[in-house]
C-alpha cells in the first residue's frame, strides 16, 4: 500500500508560498438554530499572533519591487462566499479553522474562548444568516516587504443594505479570514444545494467550501474540515483529487494518496485512479491500494497530436480519439455505438449510473472556438440518441452529472487569455428540460 499521511500543507497559486503547518482532524457541524434578536455586535478584525518578531529593516519603495498577485478577485469572492455559508449553517469550526490553525486571535474573542466559540457567540440570535452579496475590491497582492498577501471583499446584507469589509490575509503562507459580515438579525436564505435543485436534489452532492466540504447525502447535510478543498478539481466516491497530485478522503484530510497527472474513475464500487504523466503510456490502479487494473483499451501511440482516451463510471465505458486541441474527435461505447456523430467534444462526463453521457460541443454554430463553447449535449449511452442540447449564456468550464441533474459551470465571459473564472452554475433537469442559473463562484460536485 503506497499512501502518505500528511499533517498540513498550504499552497497559494500565483505566489511562491508553500509552508507546512499543523492541522487537526476534521469535525462535523450540523445546521444552526435560528432565532430573532436586535442586538448588534461590531465586525471582527484580525490581530496578529502574539509572537515576537524581529523588527524589519527599512525598505524604500525602490527596493520593494512590484506587488505580485496571489489570488484573483474571483478567488476572493469564492472564499468569502464559502466562509459566510459556513457561518450561516452554524459550521463554526469550519469557519474558524483558518484563524485557529494560524493561532490568530480575533477582535471580540474572550479569554478562554476558541475562535469557533467566539464566532458562535457573536453570530448568535440569527445575526450571521444573511443573505449577503460579495464583491471583491481587487485581487490578493503580495507585500514584497513581508511576503504575505491580502485583499478585501465588500459584503452587503441584502435586506438592510448594511455593509462591511472582510479581509483575506496570509500568515506564513496560510490564507485566513477572521472578519464577520454585517451582524443583522435575519431569517436567512436557502442553502446553495436547495436553490440549485429545489426539493429534488441528487442523492449525493459535495460543495467545495473554504477549507471544508459541505456534503449532502439523501437530504442530510454535513460539514467537514478539509484544507485541500480549495485545490480540489474532482470528487469521486469519498475522495477529492487536487492539482498538487494528491487525493484525500473528504472527511480525513490528514490521509492522502499519490495521484499524479490523474483522473478518478469508478468500476463498480471501486474508485480507480488513471495516471498519465507522459505520452508514452498510462497506469490504471485502485486508488487506496495501488493494485493495478487492466485498462479497457490498450495504450496506443498516435501521430500529429492525436491521443487515445477512455473514461469509466459504474459499469459503463467510453473510448475514442482526441486531437492536438485537446478535444474529442470520436466517442464510442463498449458495444461500439457512436456517441459523437458530427460533433466535436470536450469534457465528456458520464452520469453516475453510466447510462447517459454529456459533453461540450465545439462544432455547434453557437460555439465560440475550438477551446470554448456554451453548448451542452446529452446522449443515451445504449442507443447514441441525443436526449437534449442546451446553449447557455457563456462558455462552459465543467460538467457534473447525476440522475436527472446535469450541472454546468458557466464562465464569466473573459476568454481572451484562455483563463476565465466561474461566474455561475446552471442546473439542467434533463427530464423536464428546465434550466436553473445561479450566479456563484462556488464549485459543486456530483460524485458517485
Amino acid at each position: 500500500m503506497r499512501y502518505v499521511f500528511l499533517i498540513r500543507a498550504a499552497f497559494l497559486f500565483g505566489a511562491v508560498l508553500f509552508v507546512s503547518a499543523c492541522g487537526s482532524a476534521s469535525n462535523s457541524t450540523g445546521g444552526a438554530t435560528r432565532s430573532t434578536a436586535t442586538t448588534t455586535v461590531p465586525a471582527v478584525v484580525a490581530t496578529e499572533p502574539t509572537t515576537n518578531v524581529a523588527p524589519e529593516e527599512a525598505v524604500t519603495p525602490e527596493d520593494q519591487g512590484p506587488e505580485e498577485t496571489a489570488w484573483s478577485g474571483a478567488d476572493a469572492e469564492r472564499a468569502v462566499e464559502n466562509f459566510l455559508a459556513a457561518l450561516g449553517a452554524g459550521a463554526y469550526e469550519q469557519a474558524a479553522w483558518s484563524a485557529e490553525n494560524g493561532s490568530i486571535v480575533v477582535d471580540g474573542q474572550a479569554g478562554g474562548e476558541t475562535v469557533a466559540e467566539a464566532f458562535e457567540r457573536m453570530c448568535g440570535e440569527s445575526k450571521c444568516l444573511g443573505p449577503y452579496s460579495v464583491v471583491a475590491d481587487g485581487p490578493g497582492l503580495i507585500d514584497p516587504r513581508t511576503a504575505q498577501a491580502s485583499s478585501t471583499v465588500t459584503v452587503t446584507h441584502t435586506a438592510s443594505g448594511e455593509q462591511t469589509s472582510i479581509r483575506l490575509g496570509t500568515f506564513e503562507g496560510q490564507r485566513f479570514i477572521t472578519d464577520l459580515p454585517p451582524l443583522v438579525p435575519s431569517s436567512g436564505a436557502l442553502a446553495l444545494v436547495e436553490v440549485l435543485f429545489g426539493g429534488d436534489p441528487p442523492e449525493r452532492v459535495v460543495v467545495q467550501r473554504f477549507n471544508a466540504f459541505e456534503t449532502w447525502e439523501n437530504g442530510e447535510r454535513q460539514w467537514t474540515t478539509n484544507w485541500w478543498s480549495d485545490d480540489t478539481y474532482q470528487v469521486e466516491g469519498g475522495f477529492a483529487l487536487t492539482a498538487e497530485g494528491l487525493a484525500t478522503t473528504l472527511d480525513d484530510p490528514g490521509t492522502v494518496f499519490e495521484a499524479n497527472c490523474a483522473v478518478l474513475m469508478t468500476r463498480g464500487d471501486q474508485v480507480l485512479v488513471f495516471e498519465q504523466c507522459s505520452l508514452d503510456g498510462w497506469q490504471l490502479s485502485v486508488l487506496t491500494t495501488r493494485g493495478e487494473r487492466q485498462a479497457p483499451i490498450a495504450f496506443e501511440e498516435r501521430e500529429e497530436g492525436e491521443f487515445v482516451w477512455f473514461v469509466e463510471r459504474d459499469h459503463a465505458m467510453l473510448s475514442g480519439l482526441g486531437d492536438a486541441e485537446g478535444n474529442l474527435t470520436s466517442i464510442v461505447t463498449r458495444s461500439g455505438v457512436d456517441l459523437l456523430g458530427n460533433d466535436y467534444a470536450s469534457r465528456i462526463t458520464l452520469s453516475t449510473d453510466g447510462t447517459l453521457a454529456a459533453y461540450i460541443d465545439h462544432a455547434d454554430p453557437a460555439a465560440y472556438s475550438h477551446f470554448w463553447s456554451p453548448v451542452v449535449v446529452v446522449k443515451d449511452v445504449q442507443t447514441g440518441a441525443e436526449i437534449g442540447r442546451w446553449t447557455l449564456d457563456n462558455a462552459v468550464m465543467c460538467l457534473e452529472f447525476a440522475g436527472q441533474w446535469l450541472i454546468a459551470c458557466e464562465s464569466d465571459g473573459d476568454l481572451i487569455d484562455n483563463d476565465p473564472e466561474q461566474r455561475a452554475l446552471v442546473a439542467i433537469n434533463i427530464e423536464t428540460g428546465t434550466l436553473n442559473r445561479i450566479e456563484t463562484r462556488v464549485r459543486v460536485f456530483l460524485p458517485a
